[in-house]
C-alpha cells in the first residue's frame, strides 16, 4: 500500500493489473474505491493483512462505473465482509440486464466478457449524493451512463473519467470506450474545474495538480536501506543526522505509514528471527541489542480464532519499566490481540514469562515516555506520530494519547499463552547426517 495522503493509500497489487484501488480511511469507516477484477480480490485482502488491516475492516465500497475490472470483486467483497455497495443507477440497471450498454463496443465487450455480479443490497446513486461527511458522489456519465467520481478533502476520485497527464491536468480516456464521447469530454471539463488538489485515476499514477504524476516506484523503499535502518534500530544506534549518505529513515517514510515491510522479500527477512527461535536460535537472537532496546519473542491470542501468535518484537527499557510500542498502530492485527487480551509470553535470553500488557492512561507519564523515545530514537518517533497523523508537539500528543500505541509490561502470575517452541531444532541433524552419508558413500565405493 503507497501512502498518498493522511487516510489515503494506493492498493500496490491492483494497481499492477492496471485497473488502481484506492483506501480510505475517514470518521471510522474504511472505504475501498473500485476493488477490481475477481481474481484481484485475493490479492488485495492479502495486501491489507500485510499493512496491518483487514478485509474484515472494509465498511464501504466505492464503484466508479459497471466495467468489469473495476467492479467484478464487488459482489464477493460484500459477502464476505458485509460492505455496503454504491454504483450508478443507469449502471446498476444495466448489471441486472433491464438496460443495454451505448455503444456497439461495449454491447460487443458484454457478449464477450459478460458483465459483473450486481452486489446484493447495492446503493444505486441518483444525482450528486453525500456519503459521508467529506465525501461526495458526483456524476460523472460519459465512460459509461452511469460513471461517478467520488470527492474526499481535496482528492478526486475519476475512475475511467478521464486520465491523468504528465503536466498535472486531466486528459480524455480513450475515446473508443466511451458510451458518449460528448458527454465525456463535458465530463473531464467539469472534474478540472473542481477545486481539488489531487487526482486518482483508474488506469494511470495519481497526479498533485501542476506536478508530475506520483509514479508508484516514488514512494517505495529501497529494500536494503530499510533493512538497515531496522538493524539501526534494533542497535540503538539509528538518530537524525546520520552521515551516511542515505536520508534518515523519517524523510523515507514520509508517505508510509511506519517501518512496514510492503515488499516480499523483506518480510521474508524480518520473518527470520520466528524462524531462527523455531531452530532452537532464541537465546541467542534475544540477545540482539543493547540495555534500552533489545529483541523479544511475544505471544499474544487471537481475539477471534484464540489461537496463540507469535511475533518478534523490540521492547523499550526504561530503568526498571518495560514498554512495548506498536509501530503500525491499531492497524496491527497483534496490537488488537493485546488490546482485547493483555495477558501476553515475553520470551528472552532469560527464558519465558507472562506478563500483563497494560495501557498508559497518566498523559504525564505519556510524555515522559515520548520524550524518553525521543532521546533514544527521534527518527523513528517524527516517522510513527506522522503516520497517526499527531502533531510533534506536547500539546498535541497529550490531547491524542488514545492514538499514541504503547504497553507497559508487568509480570504476572496468571498463565500466559504457550510460548513459541524450538519445534524445528531437529533440523541442525541434517548437515551432519547428510555429510555422514556422503563420507560413508565414499568410502564404500573408493578402490582399495
Amino acid at each position: 500500500m503507497i501512502r498518498l495522503r493522511p487516510g489515503l493509500w494506493r492498493m500496490e497489487s491492483s494497481s499492477s493489473w492496471g485497473c488502481n484501488t484506492y483506501l480510505i480511511e475517514d470518521a471510522g469507516r474504511v472505504f475501498l474505491v473500485d476493488p477490481g477484477p475477481k481474481f484481484q480480490l485475493d490479492r488485495v485482502a492479502r495486501e491489507l493483512r500485510a499493512a496491518g488491516r483487514s478485509p474484515y475492516d472494509v465498511t464501504d465500497v466505492l464503484l466508479t462505473h459497471y466495467d468489469q475490472d473495476h467492479s467484478r470483486s464487488a459482489a464477493e467483497l460484500r459477502r464476505r465482509t458485509g460492505a455496503t455497495v454504491y454504483l450508478g443507477a443507469e449502471d446498476a440497471q444495466i448489471l441486472r440486464s433491464h438496460k443495454v450498454p451505448g455503444s456497439w463496443q461495449r454491447r460487443f465487450m458484454m457478449r464477450l466478457l459478460g458483465l459483473a455480479e450486481l452486489p446484493e443490497g447495492t446503493v444505486e446513486l441518483r444525482g450528486e449524493v453525500a456519503i459521508s461527511p467529506g465525501l461526495t458522489a458526483l456524476p460523472s456519465p460519459g465512460h459509461t451512463p452511469g460513471h461517478y467520481a467520488f470527492l474526499w478533502r481535496d482528492v478526486a476520485f475519476v475512475g475511467d473519467a478521464a486520465n491523468c497527464g504528465p503536466d498535472g491536468e486531466l486528459v480524455p480516456f480513450d475515446r473508443a470506450l466511451m458510451t458518449d464521447p460528448v458527454q465525456a469530454d463535458a465530463t473531464r471539463e467539469m472534474l478540472c474545474s473542481l477545486p481539488v488538489r489531487l487526482f486518482c485515476a483508474a488506469h494511470s499514477d495519481p497526479v498533485e495538480r501542476g506536478t508530475t504524476p506520483l509514479a508508484q516506484h516514488t514512494h517505495r523503499i529501497h529494500i536494503d536501506a530499510l533493512v538497515e535502518d531496522v538493524f539501526r534500530f534494533v542497535e540503538g544506534t539509528a538518530g537524525p543526522g546520520d552521515d551516511d549518505g542515505a536520508r534518515p529513515l523519517g524523510e523515507r517514510l514520509e508517505s508510509w505509514t511506519v517501518l512496514h515491510p510492503h515488499v516480499p522479500a523483506l518480510r521474508l527477512a524480518l520473518a527470520a528471527p520466528t524462524l531462527a527461535w523455531r531452530l532452537g536460535l532464541g537465546p541467542v537472537i534475544s540477545r540482539i541489542g543493547n540495555a534500552r532496546s533489545h529483541l523479544v519473542m511475544l505471544t499474544v491470542t487471537g481475539r477471534r480464532s484464540g489461537v496463540p501468535r507469535h511475533l518478534p518484537v523490540a521492547l523499550h527499557q526504561r530503568g526498571e519499566e518495560t514498554y512495548l510500542w506498536c509501530p503500525y498502530g491499531s492497524r496491527a492485527q497483534w496490537y488488537r490481540n493485546v488490546v482485547a487480551n493483555p495477558l501476553v509470553t515475553v520470551q528472552s535470553s532469560e527464558g519465558a514469562r507472562a506478563m500483563r500488557a497494560d495501557a498508559v492512561d497518566d498523559g504525564d507519564h505519556l510524555l515522559e515516555l515520548v520524550a524518553d523515545l525521543r532521546e533514544f530514537d527521534e527518527t523513528f518517533l517524527r516517522s510513527y506520530l506522522a503516520s497517526e497523523g499527531i502533531e510533534d508537539t506536547p500539546e498535541a500528543i497529550a490531547a491524542n494519547a488514545h492514538r499514541v500505541h504503547v504497553r507497559r509490561l508487568e509480570p504476572t502470575t496468571e498463565p500466559g499463552p504457550p510460548p513459541l517452541q524450538a519445534d524445528l531444532a531437529w533440523a541442525w541433524l541434517i548437515p551432519p547426517a547428510l555429510i555422514a552419508a556422503v563420507i560413508a558413500l565414499r568410502t564404500r565405493h573408493s578402490p582399495r
